[in-house]
């Protein structure tokens, strides 16, 4: 049991109780000089107490209810008998000092407990239940009696502690005297009555005029400014995500709930005579989820701009910052910001360009700064210079009047739109099949003309995919250092002779045979260039025209055999690059014993048999993949 110290009582709401408080601090007396410092003040009947003072050394007496079994010059033991009532420990320093530590042996008592009362939740989002919440006056101190907590499902409660799970329910609690045993029960009903906290600036902060506002822009250490506070450690302030601007959902802070976190502003403007252009009246409400509820308030003015505070943007000239490319204009594709933000006119817009979710597209050059008060007027005015294709300069011209003092100020801004991109190319991806001239050993083509790209690539052409300036283009002949190579490009300058039909068509001649490479330079106004190489292969797919003597006679020699050979029947036959054999035949089965003759071969034989006997031949001239045939007798 807890101690009470000697001559401080509780008194009790309940009147039965009165009489023995009166008649306790009637009879209590205890000498400044010596200080209780432990033992048991409130003990039950057959107990055993040590009681240690300060001061001494003292002589102890018991003076009715118990007997000293023990002491030291400080302290004493006392073993204490069954009677219950108020006794007294007598203490003697022996020098006529004298003092007195009252001491109860608790009885039986009757109790009464309270049938349901409300409990509060603390800031912590819990209460420990004591004898004194729920007893009707009591005698004796806490710590003579016991309490136990159940939760709904008759289990007892840890440590007497309801906490946040518990709110909104009714528990049972029951209260034991350890004495004597006797107990009685009531219920507690628990609640959140925990009103957040909520404390708002109150220095009355200004800001310049055009300064963002919001609660999350005015954060400024040490202090919170123009958001409420104190938040506590390891709380969360998140915005309403469905409420939207001016609305929060806080955790973590008031333990037992989140926290509603609201504000609105009023805005009053001044006119040019005062010393602040305007004010802002922030007000703030907390609310916890079972309606507790607070308010306060903040105040934020705003000074008004001055001329000397106005700050002209920066030029975009290659120097100051970095000049603009034509091809980034918007609405051209790419990674975010796409590019720069355009006027209606194409000129580089100052602001920038956000889209509905607020991603920033296109980035704009700038305007003053400073300048977001409105009794400051601005405008702008551009010099267009014209530079090369499609890059040209600008020369902005702002200008801001102060309406409350008269005064104007001026500034120029260069910006620099410039075409630093080569053109972007699509090279054919198919290889085109060039047959060689009749009458020579070299081809030619006409060379596909690029187009920009449309819906549709057929892949035998080059395509433009962007080029803001206008352009031309050029053809060179490549070939590579082996003819039959088609996996490279070419690495040598080729014999094409290329010749410009018209403005936007090249016909390449004397081609010659195998893999090559017509290679387009792409050069736009502004002389940005690039390259795409379009792969060709000529080949001869031209038969040989075959000559020959339409009658040939042969002569046997003395053994009766004679040969004929196919160059003997050949009368000038040609093919446009070169033949590969003149070979002959004969038309019918050998009569000679040459079975061979009757393929091609370079000479056939004639013996006796043929004598007198009109023999048909074929003759054939032959190079790869073509030939030509004809026959003679």
């Amino acid at each position: 049991m807890a101690s009470l110290s000697a001559g401080i009582l509780r008194a009790q709401n309940s009147a039965k109780c009165f009489l023995v408080a009166m008649l306790l601090i009637a009879t209590t007396f205890v000498s400044n000089a010596q200080t209780y410092v432990s033992g048991d003040t409130s003990v039950c009947p057959g107990t055993t107490d040590t009681y240690t003072f300060s001061g001494g050394p003292w002589t102890f007496s018991v003076l009715g209810g118990g007997t000293v079994t023990a002491t030291s010059t400080n302290s004493v033991t006392v073993a204490w008998g069954s009677t219950a009532g108020s006794f007294q420990i007598k203490l003697d320093n022996g020098a006529g000092l004298i003092s007195y530590q009252r001491v109860f042996v608790e009885g039986n008592i009757s109790l009464a407990c309270d049938r349901l009362i409300n409990v509060s939740l603390d800031g912590n989002c819990q209460a420990v239940i004591t004898p004194d919440n729920m007893l009707e006056g009591q005698p004796y101190p806490e710590s003579s009696y016991s309490v136990d907590v159940f939760d709904q499902n008759g289990n007892i409660l840890a440590g007497d502690q309801v906490t946040k799970v518990h709110l909104g329910k009714t528990l049972k609690v029951s209260v034991t005297h350890l004495c004597s045993g006797i107990n009685c029960w009531g219920y507690i009903y628990i609640e959140d009555k925990y009103i957040p906290s909520l404390i708002c600036n109150t220095l009355h902060d200004t800001i310049n005029c055009g300064d963002a506002y919001t609660p999350e822009a005015l954060s400024i250490n040490p202090r919170f400014h123009g958001r409420p506070y104190p938040v506590a450690t390891g709380a969360v302030v998140s915005p309403d995500a469905i409420l939207g601007t001016g609305h929060y959902n806080v955790t973590g802070h008031d333990l037992c709930s989140p926290i509603k976190l609201n504000y609105y502003d009023i805005y009053l403007k001044y006119n040019c005579n005062t010393p602040v252009y305007a004010a802002l009246y922030r007000y703030w409400s907390a609310e916890d989820s079972v309606g507790n509820k607070t308010y306060c308030n903040d105040t934020l003015y705003f000074r008004r701009g001055t001329l000397d505070s106005v700050v002209c943007p920066p030029n975009y000239d290659g120097f100051t910052k970095p000049y603009l490319s034509i091809e980034l204009k918007e609405p051209s594709v790419g990674p975010f910001p796409r590019g720069w933000n355009a006027l209606d006119n194409g000129y580089p817009s100052p602001y920038d360009y956000f889209n509905a979710s607020g991603v920033l597209l296109w980035k704009g050059t700038g305007a003053p700064s400073n300048i977001s008060c409105d009794h400051m007027a601005v405008t702008f005015r551009d010099v267009y210079i014209p530079v090369c294709g499609a890059s040209f300069k600008i020369i902005r011209n702002w200008t801001v009047f102060d309406w409350c003092t008269g005064v104007i100020k001026s500034c120029n801004q260069l910006i620099k739109v410039v075409d630093n991109e080569a053109p972007v190319i699509i090279c054919p991806t198919t290889v085109q099949s060039v047959p060689t001239d009749l009458v020579s050993c070299t081809g030619s083509i006409l060379a596909p003309v690029p187009r920009r790209l449309g819906s549709y690539n057929d892949g035998l052409r080059p395509y433009i995919i962007t080029e803001s300036s206008s352009w031309t283009y050029t053809i060179e002949h490549f070939i590579p250092d082996d003819p039959a190579n088609c996996t490279g490009n070419g690495t040598f300058k080729g014999q094409g002779v290329i010749t410009k039909v018209n403005d936007s068509t090249y016909r390449v001649s004397n081609l010659t045979l195998g893999c090559q490479w017509l290679v387009y330079t792409f050069t736009d106004d502004c002389g940005n260039s690039s390259k795409c190489t379009f792969d060709v292969n000529v080949v001869d797919n031209t038969p040989p025209v075959a000559v020959c003597d339409e009658h040939t006679v042969v002569t046997l020699n003395e053994s009766g055999v004679g040969q004929l050979f196919a160059k003997n029947v050949d009368n000038g036959s040609y093919d446009n690059c070169s033949l590969d054999s003149m070979l002959i035949r004969r038309m019918n089965a050998d009569s000679c014993g040459v079975p061979s003759d009757i393929n091609f071969k370079t000479a056939i034989t004639f013996c006796c048999k043929d004598v007198g006997i009109v023999q048909t031949v074929v003759f054939l001239s032959q190079k790869t993949k073509a030939e030509d045939i004809m026959i003679v007798w």
